[in-house]
C-alpha cells in the first residue's frame, strides 16, 4: 500500500529535520521511529500506519481530519487520492506545513482542534496522540461535533505492556510521556457511545499497539 519510494522520501524529509533539532525533541512526533537504523522499529511503524489507512476504507474524494498529524505521514497517501486533507497537532504543526511544503501537498494545517469549526469529515484519524493528552474526552466530543452519520474514527495507540515497554527502551528512547494506554483510551470512546467495528493488534499474543476503527 505505501511503497519504499514513499517512505524513502519522507525519511529524507525527516533525517534533515531530526539533524537540526535538539536530541529527543521529535520523540513523540514518532519521526525518529520512521527512520530509525533498526529494520524492523521502522517496518513496525509504517505498517501501523497502513493498518490505519486501510481500516479508513475508500478514501477517494473524502474529507479527512489527521489529528495528532506530527511529520504528516499520511499526507501524500490522501493526496494521491484527491482527500480533502486537514491536519492538527499543537506541537508540530509547523512540521506538517513543512512537509506539506516540500512535497508539494494542500492541506490545511491547525495548531488547535477548536479552530476546526462548521466541518463533517469523512474519516478522523487519532493515531498514537490521545495517550499524550491529559484529559483528551474534549477531544473526543469534538470529534461528535465533526462527525456525520457513517465517520470513521480511526485510532491507534500503544499497549504500554511489557514488551512495548523494553522495545521502547532498545530503541533508544527515553522517558515515558504517556499518560494512558490504548485500552483506557478505547473506553473512553466506548463511554462516548462510539461504537468499535474493527480492531487489530500488532504483534502476536503481546501486541505494543492496537488500531481500530470507530464510528459514532
Amino acid at each position: 500500500m505505501i511503497t519504499r519510494q514513499y517512505q524513502k522520501r519522507y525519511k529524507e524529509i525527516f533525517e534533515e529535520v531530526l539533524l537540526a533539532a535538539p536530541k529527543g525533541y521529535f520523540d513523540e512526533s514518532a519521526l525518529p521511529s520512521y527512520t530509525h537504523n533498526n529494520r524492523l522499529m521502522s517496518w513496525l511503524f509504517w505498517k501501523r500506519i497502513e493498518a490505519a489507512l486501510s481500516l479508513a476504507g475508500d478514501l477517494r474524494n473524502k474529507s479527512v481530519l489527521d489529528f495528532g498529524c506530527g511529520g504528516g505521514v499520511t499526507f501524500r497517501y490522501l493526496a494521491e487520492r484527491q482527500c480533502e486533507i486537514v491536519g492538527c497537532d499543537n506541537q508540530f504543526h509547523q512540521l506538517a506545513k513543512d512537509v506539506c511544503a516540500k512535497l508539494g501537498i494542500v492541506a490545511h494545517i491547525h495548531q488547535d482542534i477548536s479552530e476546526i469549526r462548521g466541518r463533517k469529515f469523512d474519516v478522523i484519524f487519532a493515531l498514537d496522540v490521545l495517550e499524550h493528552i491529559e484529559a483528551p474526552d474534549h477531544i473526543i466530543d469534538k470529534f461528535l461535533t465533526l462527525s456525520h452519520d457513517k465517520t470513521a474514527v480511526v485510532l491507534s495507540g500503544p499497549t504500554e505492556n511489557m514488551f512495548y515497554r523494553i522495545g521502547r527502551r532498545l530503541a533508544g528512547f527515553s522517558g515515558h510521556y504517556h499518560l494512558r494506554n490504548i485500552y483506557e483510551i478505547e473506553k473512553m470512546l466506548s463511554a462516548k457511545k462510539l461504537k468499535k467495528k474493527v480492531m487489530r493488534n500488532f504483534y502476536g499474543p503481546f501486541p505494543l499497539f492496537r488500531i481500530s476503527s470507530w464510528t459514532a
